[in-house]
């Protein structure tokens, strides 16, 4: 029991200094150098484990409070927990009205219409055994019909125009400021779930 007790003390304990040492190292690297950097918390572990260890101890209920505020991963990913629960909706089986899939040599795009006017594009390469390359990537943005076409723009303002051939078929277009590896322009994308007119 107490070989438990001590492995919770120092492993909550030490993951709490932990986020306070990263995020203490961030910001100096930003006063003193002006380079921008994201800190790497842990969240909830340290927390937990002192929890546990009150718990097991019988302490007074108020005295379970102090180490989840004294936390600095838990309380910043507390802060943005709303925002992914958003975001995993937004882009979710549950919102998708279409998808529009498109193949070039070793790279596949996939392409899902949500409710709202998003869409999440997602890209794959192909890589034979030991080839070095990127293998996926997303992007997230918005979209809005014009006329039969579609016009997306990317969280990073890029712009794709995708006009209908009238088969269930968009050919891509793009302005040029979209960066290569993200690029599906003059590709042919085809409906493999869904229709046009869900997305209206």
């Amino acid at each position: 029991m107490t070989d438990l007790i001590l492995k919770l003390l120092f492993l909550g304990s030490g993951v709490i200094f932990f986020n306070w040492l990263i995020t203490i190292v961030v910001v100096a690297d930003w006063a003193f150098a002006k380079r921008k950097a994201s800190p790497i918390w842990i969240p909830y572990i340290g927390p937990l484990c002192l929890t546990t260890l009150l718990v097991m101890k019988g302490a007074p209920l108020w005295s379970l409070l102090p180490p989840w505020i004294s936390d600095i991963g838990t309380l910043a990913f507390l802060r943005v927990t709303p925002w992914l629960i958003q975001e995993l909706w937004r882009y979710s089986r549950f919102t998708r009205l279409m998808v529009l899939e498109g193949r070039r040599e070793n790279q596949s795009a996939r392409l899902s219409l949500h409710r709202g006017g998003h869409y999440q594009l997602t890209k794959t390469w192909q890589r034979a055994k030991g080839e070095i390359g990127i293998i996926g990537i997303g992007e997230p943005g918005s979209y809005e019909h014009d006329g039969p076409d579609m016009v997306l723009t990317s969280h990073y303002r890029s712009q794709r125009r995708l006009s209908s051939e009238g088969d269930g078929s968009y050919a891509v277009s793009e302005n040029g400021d979209v960066p290569e590896n993200y690029s599906i322009q003059d590709w042919v994308m085809r409906i493999v779930d869904g229709d046009i007119s869900q997305c209206s």
